[in-house]
């Protein structure tokens, strides 16, 4: 029970990571696509 638990955490983490890096990924690309648009 413990340890599914446990497992059960650490699979939240990591989705949570995963959309966090997802999310910074986005807007990087975002912004190198905005700075082409812009012609700089």
């Amino acid at each position: 029970m413990y340890q599914q638990g446990k497992q059960g955490t650490a699979f939240i983490v990591l989705v949570i990571g995963i959309e966090l890096g997802a999310l910074q990924w986005i807007e990087i690309t975002m912004n190198v696509y905005g700075a082409k648009q812009q012609g700089r």
